[in-house]
């Protein structure tokens, strides 16, 4: 059995070969045109839900006690909790954690470029200071937390296994 989104890709792939064909006189008509292709409900994804548990066990699994763990638990906390998309917590800077109202949110560069602010839940937001002080703390240790490092996170520097900022 074929999946209708399986067919509507196909066919959506195909047609403009077949439209090009046709327009250069290579082809009398497009067999692709022809094929209805299969209405999809756009109300409702088609990804399945984690489970409760599931989804607290993939968040409690990186270890607390690394820094490339907290930074794992700040990541899956993010994606599971605050629902992002993968390039939307790969462009996250350290600036973008703020208040807003009163209430933690992220900054977020949305699909297309544009800028957002969402309320995120206290749990991500916990996950996110812990792993943001984490840094700091392994900066401080090796005497590399200075203003100006501090300025560079602010100006959007990524975060990486050995803690936010730059290194």
């Amino acid at each position: 059995m074929v999946v209708p989104a399986t067919t509507r890709a196909h066919s959506r792939l195909v047609s403009p070969a077949w439209k090009h064909l046709v327009r250069h006189d290579h082809a009398t008509r497009n067999p692709v045109g022809e094929v209805e292709r299969p209405a999809i409900n756009r109300d409702e994804g088609s990804t399945f839900a984690f489970a409760k548990a599931e989804a607290r066990k993939m968040l409690d699994m990186p270890a607390e006690d690394t820094v490339a763990g907290l930074r794992d638990r700040a990541i899956l906390s993010v994606g599971l909790q605050v629902g992002l998309r993968r390039a939307e917590i790969a462009a996250l800077k350290v600036g973008d954690l703020h208040q807003n109202r009163g209430y933690d949110s992220l900054k977020v560069m949305r699909k297309g470029g544009r800028r957002d602010a969402l309320a995120i839940n206290p749990q991500s937001a916990a996950r996110l200071r812990a792993y943001l002080e984490a840094g700091r703390s392994r900066r401080r240790q090796r005497g590399s937390d200075v203003p100006a490092a501090a300025a560079q996170r602010q100006a959007g520097c990524r975060a990486s296994a050995h803690g936010p900022g730059c290194d």
